[in-house]
């Protein structure tokens, strides 16, 4: 009951403050000064071409299609089939070529394990590494190919933002 009276208390409007002369004025000036920033640069136009490129390519991250957009230009933004946009897919490859020594467009656990080794990998125990590539093994066939990789780390970026994800490329590569 003491939380039913809490909710209706009745809210006394005539407590806020009326907008004085030099409020309104400002206000109109932040107005005016922001429309002219978007007339300046065509925000309207790039507005509705990104929201074109959104109904014709349907990204399976609509909001990451956004921002990647924005920051990247539309080519770099197109998502592939896990919500990858292209920029970040190719940063993501360069890992996966780095773990895959042999070339052969697979990674095995004991190529995981060697590329940890040499890139300091010691803040998982094997035993937690294997657990990691067991997850990325979709299949069961003891490789890890390209789709399983990024549909791994897909999961793992998703809301990650483009600062936090170039720190995770670098810190994997060093």
């Amino acid at each position: 009951t003491r939380i039913r009276s809490t909710f209706a208390m009745p809210v006394q409007h005539d407590t806020i403050a009326p907008h004085n002369s030099h409020h309104v004025a400002a206000s109109a000036e932040i107005k005016e000064s922001d429309a002219e920033y978007l007339a300046k640069h065509n925000i309207r136009a790039l507005m509705a071409d990104m929201v074109q490129e959104i109904v014709v390519a349907k990204p399976v991250s609509p909001v990451q299609f956004m921002i990647d957009y924005l920051a990247v230009g539309s080519s770099l933004c197109q998502q592939d089939k896990h919500g990858l946009s292209m920029m970040r897919r190719a940063r993501l490859m360069k890992i996966f070529k780095a773990w895959d020594k042999n070339q052969d467009s697979t990674v095995d656990l004991r190529e995981l394990r060697a590329f940890t080794r040499k890139h300091g990998g010691k803040a998982v125990t094997q035993d937690e590494l294997k657990d990691i590539f067991m997850d990325m093994d979709e299949s069961g066939d003891s490789k890890v190919d390209e789709d399983e990789f990024l549909k791994f780390f897909s999961l793992s970026v998703k809301r990650m933002d483009d600062d936090e994800f170039e720190q995770m490329i670098q810190d994997m590569l060093q």
